[in-house]
C-alpha cells in the first residue's frame, strides 16, 4: 500500500473529510489532497501528528513512504 492510500483509508475509517483532517493537522485541505494522490509527502512533524491521530507507528508510516512492505521486513528478519 502506498502512503496516500493508507492515509485515505485511515481518514475514511474515522469518517473525516479532507477538510477535517487538515484542520487536525494544521495544514490546508490541498496538502491532504496532494498526499492522498501521491503528489507530495508530509514533513516529519506532520508524520508524527498523523501517527498520533491514527494510532500508527512512525516506523510504519515511514516504511510505507519508503515502499518497504511488511512482507519485505518479515523476509529480512528471517535472514538475520
Amino acid at each position: 500500500m502506498i502512503f496516500g492510500e493508507k492515509l485515505k483509508a485511515e481518514r475514511n475509517k474515522k469518517g473525516w473529510t479532507q477538510d477535517e483532517l487538515a484542520e487536525k493537522l494544521f495544514v490546508s485541505r490541498q496538502s491532504v489532497s496532494k498526499w492522498e494522490n501521491g503528489l507530495n509527502y508530509p514533513s516529519i512533524e506532520i508524520i508524527i501528528r498523523i501517527s498520533d491521530l491514527f494510532g500508527l507507528t512512525i516506523d510504519e508510516l515511514l516504511m510505507i513512504i519508503a515502499g518497504i512492505g511488511s512482507s519485505m521486513l518479515k523476509e529480512q528478519y528471517k535472514q538475520d
